[in-house]
């Protein structure tokens, strides 16, 4: 027996002894009387309230009254969320070898870092005292959300408990939101080596700032996550000033003559530390503090010897302190506890399986596809993840050569979480109508989000060597108009865009780096002048025209 046949087996033996809430009768008359207000007051406001706690007694008190009442103390929220817990290959700086996921219905994220598995009833308390009390949680089979202290934590609030069915993670929605984390934090991680025992550090960052994006999802109506939640608009001043794991000066006080300004490594804000605008910093040392007078070194800084020795010795003493095996990759490893090889955009495939091991639906070719489907009366991308199946687990529909005949049934998953259900026919005709007469798909670039530097990439003193221009051994990350963003070869988006990579590359200081250096000035001097011709002939035809207008 699994845990998910347990938890229904639980679910009806205590299904006899569910009672509904206890309702207090009273009528309009009496809160008239009881508080001084309009009859047609209190019945308006007996239908707007709500009564969650009710303490009655109908024989003599014998004893005291119970004094705890969770559903009062803390915030009820009218949303579902789902969790799941998704693990590091790395130990953290604090110990942390996984963590739990909250995941809201329109895109609020609660990022809990655990020691192990066995805490996410902790972190389940921790959503109930920063958020608040959802009123449904969905997750998956396993013991740790599903029974012990956990549900009757989830008891005493009040939440409606659901689990996904076995075998079937696609159904609950931090699957989704775990890969674009994973996907975020890897941007960040990968612009330098940063040591990955920071990665919590990092995913606390990453969560805090996507539910200040106003993404672009439905539900949000072109507002934050953190303002459907909490319904107030989110301030962002606390991360407008630092970009993560950049060097800051911070102040400590001394005694003279030693010096008061030190050197560390900004890695996020400290909200339960001091007050507003306080900041987790790695210093030499190795271990976080917390600190409030803190600057950015400046450009000016950075380019003196003197300073650039300085970093050179930190990063070299950080990575004595903090460096493991697993930092010999370049990416950061994280996975769901399902599937340890979903790592974050591997770059091999797994080995092959034996082909009698294998479901027959896998060698499916609609499967994986990712066709722009109808939803709502709008086009929206979506991701085909499996065939639907009956009450018996078969599955629905067979197949035909010919797409016309081909009766089955597929789940496409949506980029917000939602699963809907979709004809063959319509998958195939919604995949034909998104390529071009060429077979490709066509999107459109919205953004150079991201970039990193492999160990192939050339250094300043190898450039002066050769002379030879190359673009080898950097990889930038683009952003589609579909929702999404995918890693190319720095040689492959110079050469289809450009403008927006030598764009991005001024703005992130890339132009000294020999990738960079041979062609990103001249393109933006190449711009510059053909704006400027441009304008010129415009003004210069407007010109002509009212000259003639005037003659006229």
């Amino acid at each position: 027996m699994d845990a998910s046949d347990e938890y229904d087996l639980v679910s009806r033996q205590i299904s006899k002894i569910v009672t509904q809430n206890t309702v207090l009768d009273v009528k309009e008359q009496t809160l008239s009387k009881r508080w001084a207000v309009p009859i047609k007051l209190a019945q308006d406001t007996i239908k707007s309230t709500t009564q969650r706690f009710i303490r009655s007694s109908l024989h003599p008190i014998e004893r005291r009254f119970r004094t705890k009442n969770t559903t009062l103390k803390y915030n009820h929220l009218n949303c579902r969320f789902y969790s799941d817990t998704f693990f590091s290959k790395s130990t953290s700086l604090l110990q942390n070898t996984c963590a739990q996921l909250f995941v809201s219905d329109f895109g609020y994220l609660k990022f809990c870092p655990q020691k192990r598995k066995s805490e996410a009833v902790f972190s389940l308390q921790e959503l109930i005292r920063d958020v608040g009390i959802p009123s449904h949680l969905h997750t998956d089979g396993a013991k740790e959300m599903t029974l012990g202290d956990w549900r009757k934590t989830c008891q005493e609030t009040g939440i409606k408990m659901t689990h996904t069915e076995s075998r079937s993670p696609w159904q609950n929605r931090t699957e989704v939101e775990i890969r674009e984390l994973k996907r975020h934090v890897r941007r960040l991680m990968s612009r330098t080596q940063k040591p990955h025992k920071l990665w919590d550090f990092c995913c606390t960052y990453t969560t805090e700032l996507r539910n200040r994006l106003a993404r672009p999802l439905p539900q949000l109506h072109g507002r934050t996550p953190y303002e459907i939640i909490s319904g107030n608009t989110p301030d962002i001043s606390e991360f407008l000033e630092y970009e993560w794991y950049q060097p800051v000066w911070y102040y400590e006080p001394s005694t003279f003559p030693e010096q008061e300004k030190h050197l560390a490594r900004w890695i996020g804000i400290a909200h339960r530390v001091g007050q507003a605008m306080c900041y987790w910093l790695l210093p030499k040392s190795g271990i976080p503090i917390a600190r409030t007078t803190i600057q950015a070194i400046s450009e000016m800084e950075l380019s003196q010897d003197n300073i650039k020795e300085q970093l050179k010795d930190y990063d070299e003493v950080i990575r004595q302190k903090l460096s493991t095996e697993n930092d010999l990759s370049s990416y950061i490893q994280l996975y769901r506890e399902d599937c340890e090889n979903d790592l974050i955009d591997d770059k091999e495939l797994p080995e092959s399986k034996e082909v009698d091991s294998i479901e027959p639906d896998m060698y499916d070719e609609l499967l994986m596809t990712q066709p722009m489907l109808i939803r709502d009366g709008r086009m929206e991308r979506a991701t085909i993840i499996g065939r639907k199946r009956d009450n018996d687990g078969n599955l629905i529909g067979e197949y035909d050569i010919n797409p016309l005949s081909n009766t089955r049934v597929y789940l496409a998953e949506f980029q917000d979480g939602l699963i809907a259900e979709y004809s063959a026919n319509t998958v195939v005709e919604a995949i034909y109508n998104d390529v071009s007469d060429d077979g490709y798909n066509e999107a459109f670039l919205v953004d150079v989000i991201g970039h990193e530097r492999t160990n192939e990439a050339i250094t300043n003193m190898e450039a002066d060597q050769n002379t030879r221009h190359t673009t080898k051994g950097w990889n930038i990350c683009l952003s589609w108009d579909d929702g999404s963003t995918s890693w190319h070869t720095l040689s492959d988006v110079k050469n289809s865009y450009t403008t927006q990579l030598a764009e991005y590359a001024l703005m992130n200081n890339l132009q000294n780096e020999p990738a960079f250096k041979w062609w990103v000035k001249p393109t933006i001097r190449r711009k510059k002048r053909i704006l400027k011709a441009t304008k010129t002939r415009y003004a210069n035809e407007h010109t002509s025209l009212g000259s003639k207008s005037l003659k006229r």
